[in-house]
This record gives C-alpha cells, sequence and structure tokens, in this order.
C-alpha cells in the first residue's frame, strides 16, 4: 500500500509540475499521509517502513526521470533524488511533547 500511495502521489505531482503553467492551474503540491501505528519503524535509521518510504521515492523518482521531457520537472527529480532523506517527514502526535531539534527541522 505505501508503494502503490507514492507512486500515485508522484503521478499526482507530475500533472500538477507539468501543468504549472496553464492557466487557472494552481501552484500547488500534493500531501500524501500515512498512518503508522510504530513511529520507531519510521523514524529510525534502520526502521522498516522508512526504507519501504525511501526505496519506493527513489524507485519512482528515476521511472520519473527516465520518462518526463519536461527540463524543470527532471531538475526537480534530481534535486530530490540527491537529497532523499528531505523529501518525506514524518509528524506525530507524540511531537507535541518532545522537543528534538532534528524532529523540528523534518516537520519544517
Amino acid at each position: 500500500m505505501i508503494k502503490k500511495a507514492i507512486c500515485n502521489h508522484f503521478k499526482i505531482e507530475k500533472e500538477l509540475i507539468e501543468n504549472r503553467n496553464l492557466k487557472g492551474k494552481p501552484k500547488i503540491k500534493p500531501l500524501t499521509l500515512f498512518f503508522i501505528d510504530n513511529i520507531d519503524e519510521y523514524r529510525n535509521r534502520d526502521g522498516k517502513i522508512k526504507q519501504i518510504v525511501e526505496e519506493s521515492i527513489k524507485n519512482c523518482i528515476e521511472n520519473n526521470l527516465k520518462e518526463t521531457k519536461d527540463e524543470f520537472y527532471k531538475e526537480y527529480l534530481k534535486r530530490s533524488l540527491k537529497e532523499l532523506s528531505k523529501t518525506h517527514g514524518g509528524y506525530f502526535s507524540k511531537d507535541n511533547s518532545v522537543k528534538d531539534e532534528e524532529i523540528e527541522e523534518e516537520i519544517n
């Protein structure tokens, strides 16, 4: 489900970015949310959910790089690939009670 949601996210993002110059099209970025019951599986470097998310994002970016002809979108994807960990972030209700600089940066 995670992989499918991420690929769908990139499909929507591609359409929005490639159509950014069409009259009447708003400049928006899609947001995909996941509800995770085990935060450690996402936050820890070796967490299974984090690995699945990053692998799925990497695969979708690489596939889109091969297919798109839009130069702006290609550059966007290349930057995303370079900074893969910055392409996703997590916010959990637990974060309201924890002051952690790294978590705050990820949310921002």
